[in-house]
């Protein structure tokens, strides 16, 4: 999880592992620190700014997926609870792109 991250590469997951406890403790973390931990000011800038930016509320849970300007259900993103992949259905019709 932490390699997908912006900002923290093979090279310096490591310095996050060992002074980091965990992600509670990295989001608490002001820009410097991050800094001073990854040996890069401008990397922990943008690790920063990554784990503080604002995000939109999700709207409330509801078990189907919807389109915020039409309301109609999003068969793309309809996504099996149980297997956690899409529903073959959802496919029907669609050519695979190689």
């Amino acid at each position: 999880m932490l390699l997908n991250m912006p900002g923290i590469t093979s090279k310096n997951v490591h310095r996050i592992m060992n002074k980091v406890t965990d992600l509670r403790h990295l989001v608490s973390l002001s820009e410097i620190e991050l800094g001073d931990i990854l040996d890069n000011s401008a990397t922990g800038e943008i690790l920063y700014k990554f784990l503080h930016r604002k995000h939109k509320s999700l709207p409330a849970e509801s078990g189907q997926s919807s389109n915020s300007k039409s309301g109609h259900t999003n068969k793309a993103s309809a996504i099996s609870h149980k297997t956690g992949k899409q529903k073959s259905s959802d496919y029907a019709g669609k050519k695979r792109k190689r």
